[in-house]
């Protein structure tokens, strides 16, 4: 096979081998590059029960998280952010990610879990049986009434900036989010949103400089998102909308 050289001087071109490839919609990777997003950097392997802190949003083992805040102080690990560890939206499991990592690594979790199994025999450590869940026993005669809400801790929500002539100043509008439809806990405060949407767009503000509304009145800090979805979104069957701004001074 013959080649046909230019006798130009170029630069060769070379292509990253870890770039995804993409074909009829569907793309392939290299799951190597995955590895640092779905790895604990406190045992360097792979999230088992992954949980997040709301106020940085890294994400650990939760056995690993706890160890840590046994052996030293309630921080975070990696930026050392300090934590009031008496609420309950401080830490939150984070079920995408281990879904994530079950999806990607299946092989990996279950040789990890054939390990451990091999540890505890090898010891004669005997394991607490998991639990089933109680049955439920359906009731014989059908309730017709609906109920008003799903029993679910999780919701989809978006943020999208405010823009244009609903701006009280053009000064104080923000960029969009790069992934503005999130999925999370209802239980998540206005004031970790706001710490969210600082981070992802990368703002020297304090998040107390954010405003975040919902179809036009503003959210205090303190609420969370379940609370605004069933007193300012109700009866609405679309996803809940939440638009942000700076904070006029």
């Amino acid at each position: 096979m013959s080649t046909t050289t230019n006798t130009q001087h170029t630069e060769p071109m070379t292509e990253d081998p870890s770039a995804p490839v993409i074909e009829k919609g569907i793309a392939t990777f290299c799951t190597s590059t995955l590895n640092p997003h779905l790895t604990c950097t406190l045992c360097n392997g792979l999230f088992r029960n992954a949980t997040t802190i709301t106020e940085c949003l890294h994400t650990f083992c939760r056995a690993c998280l706890f160890k840590h805040f046994r052996a030293s102080k309630p921080n975070c690990p990696i930026c050392g952010i300090h934590l009031n560890l008496t609420l309950e939206t401080t830490i939150l499991p984070d079920r995408i990610m281990q879904d994530l990592v079950k999806k990607i690594f299946p092989e990996v979790l279950k040789e990890e879990e054939k390990q451990e199994e091999e540890f505890y025999k090898e010891r004669g450590i005997k394991r607490k049986p998991t639990q089933e869940p109680p049955k439920v026993v359906k009731p014989k005669k059908k309730v017709s009434t609906p109920q008003p809400f799903e029993n679910t801790d999780e919701l989809n929500f978006q943020l999208v900036p405010i823009e244009g002539t609903d701006l009280p100043n053009p000064s104080l509008g923000l960029p969009k989010l790069s992934k503005p439809f999130l999925r999370t806990s209802g239980r998540l405060k206005i004031l970790q949103v706001k710490k969210y949407i600082q981070k992802k767009l990368d703002i020297s503000v304090e998040s107390s400089s954010l405003s975040i509304f919902c179809k036009g009145g503003i959210l205090g800090d303190e609420l969370n998102l379940t609370f605004i979805q069933r007193t300012r979104w109700l009866n609405n069957p679309n996803d809940l909308v939440l638009h942000f701004r700076l904070k006029a001074q």
